[in-house]
């Protein structure tokens, strides 16, 4: 087995936030591996950050076969997986496909870009396999303040209960993100004390910050831009506001970064 220096995606993720644009990448690079695996007529049942590995160049290549099974499209194979990236139909037939694989794919997308932690649940398996059939969790209408629509899209629609309204091939998921450029490559760099999110664009640096104010009730969102080396940043005065509560100022943020995220 070759050895991947950059370890796998989940130690990746507990040791750093994941821009998004590498988060895109890597569910590219596992998508092409995907095809190849369905091609030559296996399912590989168990998708998710773990059993995904980074080369030290940066490419993310699929491993773990040991629940693959050899099937035809049309004939299902046992029940298999991890939850969270288990679908819906698998927790309730107990049998995987092709598009089960696409929703285990559609799973980790979701994961990596929103962060280590979006998939917790503190409740018991039971509650999640039922909150799953419902399409319940992961939760569609939550996510990193960056990720824009076009990529919501795409990670709902891998996401659907039903899987007949899923990407019917990992293909079909490749091409939706390969058609979403990212023109600012964004990542969190939030403290307890402050929330802060760095983005990284062609020879631009920009970041956005919402300050709480120390002298009345409040918050400041400010807004820099940076270009050079070394970079020297400067207020983006028409993008800066100030909030009365913490939510408008969340909101405008993810305004800000979504509106300069694809152009």
């Amino acid at each position: 087995m070759e050895y991947l220096a950059g370890g796998s995606l989940a130690e990746i993720m507990l040791k750093k936030r994941v821009t998004q644009k590498t988060a895109i990448q890597y569910i590219i690079d596992t998508c092409m591996a995907l095809e190849y695996v369905h091609i030559k007529g296996y399912l590989h049942r168990d998708i998710k950050p773990a059993n995904i590995l980074v080369s030290a160049s940066g490419i993310a290549k699929l491993s773990d076969l040991g629940l693959a099974t050899l099937t035809r499209r049309t004939r299902p194979g046992s029940g298999a997986g991890t939850m969270p990236y288990m679908a819906p139909e698998t927790i309730l037939t107990h049998q995987t496909n092709s598009i089960t694989d696409v929703y285990a794919l559609g799973a980790t997308l979701y994961h990596v870009l929103n962060g280590a932690n979006s998939l917790h649940w503190a409740g018991t398996d039971e509650a999640m396999a039922v909150a799953i059939k419902r399409g319940k969790f992961p939760d569609r209408n939550k996510f990193a303040p960056y990720v824009p629509d076009k990529i919501r899209r795409i990670v709902r629609k891998a996401l659907h209960v039903n899987p007949t309204q899923r990407y019917q091939s990992a293909h079909q998921l490749r091409n939706a993100l390969e058609g979403v450029p990212i023109l600012v490559d964004w990542s969190e760099r939030s403290t307890k004390n402050q929330e802060s999110w760095m983005g990284v664009g062609n020879n631009t640096m920009l970041q956005v910050e919402i300050i709480e104010r120390l002298k009345k009730p409040g918050f400041e969102l400010v807004a820099t831009q940076g270009h050079g080396i070394p970079v020297k940043m400067r207020r983006m005065t028409k993008l800066c506001s100030a909030h009365d509560d913490l939510t408008s100022a969340q909101e405008a943020c993810s305004a800000i970064m979504q509106s300069l995220v694809c152009g």
